[in-house]
């Protein structure tokens, strides 16, 4: 009689999307698209806790502070929802190309060159 156990272990794996230096929009801009399209396709469904900053950071390849900012953006937009201490959940799936309020406030979150 064979008695060996198999023991499942969770394997943590981190992909790391290098965002595109030739593309025009800002990273901040790259890294909300890159949520965005996680939230539609599933990856991070309605109601689901996102990655925190600092593994969002790890998976874009980009500084925490630009993660910071595209995930305030997103706050802004209520496609996100920060909840104190225990990490930024999804609240709705983003619409194709939605505004970015930082354009329509007259660059409100310090990013002109003003």
């Amino acid at each position: 009689m064979n008695n060996m156990h198999t023991m499942k272990h969770q394997v943590s794996v981190h992909t790391v999307v290098c965002m595109d230096l030739t593309d025009p929009r800002p990273l901040r801009d790259q890294v909300v698209a890159y949520i965005e399209d996680g939230i539609r396709s599933g990856r991070w469904p309605v109601g689901s806790r996102i990655p925190t900053m600092e593994e969002l950071a790890r998976e874009t390849d980009v500084g925490s502070r630009t993660v910071a900012k595209a995930v305030r953006i997103l706050r802004e937009r209520r496609v996100l929802r920060g909840m104190g201490g225990r990490g930024t959940y999804v609240l709705r799936v983003p619409k194709e190309n939605e505004e970015d309020p930082a354009d329509t406030e007259d660059g409100k979150d310090g990013d002109t060159d003003d």
